[in-house]
């Protein structure tokens, strides 16, 4: 892509994109220093988002990339955080990319970096392989935390290959319940094979639930997928 010019960032080619927004690589014009930059799509909630951003701009979370600046540029919001150097989760579990013991390490991790954001008082609301990244020293840090929390048109927050069973049924808001759920799915289970498609999970889930619904607040705070 063509280097653009955001704030005092240049574009240098894009990482990914989701629902939200697209994620690029960038560097300052000023200090030099590589970033990554999150260009968010405008939501009906933008104002109040922006403020909830701003509030958490130089917040120090061990397991989140460092948010270094927040702002706005023509009506969207950007935000510029730590670059990080290694891999997806979704990569570093793949059969043949390390051996069971090393994937079992990296579900420890999971829970660990979990751990240090709820204690930070955050939530992160869309766990997932993608939203997982793995750097160079093994590090395990959690992208993409959404601060947002209301849903649109009834929908899933997140990944619903990866919700709780109350988010799904229920529409229920993010709680830290809900993301110690979805940390074995993300690591442990997945890492067995990729055994089902994202269809046929969404399938399984949804029969289930339908036999047996599911209350909130109703999980165990620890699945039993760790204990395998």
């Amino acid at each position: 892509m063509a280097d653009k010019l955001i704030g005092e960032f240049i574009l240098a080619k894009r990482l990914g994109g989701g629902a939200e927004g697209e994620v690029y690589e960038a560097v300052s014009s000023t200090t030099h220093r590589k970033v990554a930059i999150k260009i968010i799509r405008r939501t009906q909630e933008h104002p109040e988002f922006l403020e909830r951003l701003k509030k958490l701009k130089g917040s120090v979370i061990a397991s989140c990339p460092a948010l270094l600046d927040v702002f706005e540029h023509d009506g969207k919001i950007v935000t510029v955080h730590e670059f990080l150097d290694g891999v997806p989760l979704r990569a570093a579990i793949q059969p043949g990319a390390g051996s069971k013991q090393k994937r079992r390490e990296l579900a420890d991790a999971l829970i660990s970096a979990v751990r240090v954001l709820h204690v930070a008082g955050h939530l992160h609301g869309d766990l997932s392989p993608d939203n997982v990244f793995v750097s160079d020293d093994a590090t395990i840090k959690l992208i993409d935390p959404r601060i947002s929390t209301k849903q649109s048109g009834g929908g899933v927050l997140g990944t619903p290959n990866y919700a709780a069973p109350e988010m799904l049924q229920f529409g229920s808001a993010p709680t830290s319940s809900a993301d110690v759920f979805r940390s074995p799915p993300c690591s442990t289970r997945y890492s067995r094979a990729n055994l089902r498609s994202a269809a046929s999970r969404r399938r399984s889930t949804s029969s289930r639930l339908a036999r047996k619904p599911c209350r909130p607040g109703g999980l165990r705070t620890r699945p039993r997928t760790l204990d395998r």
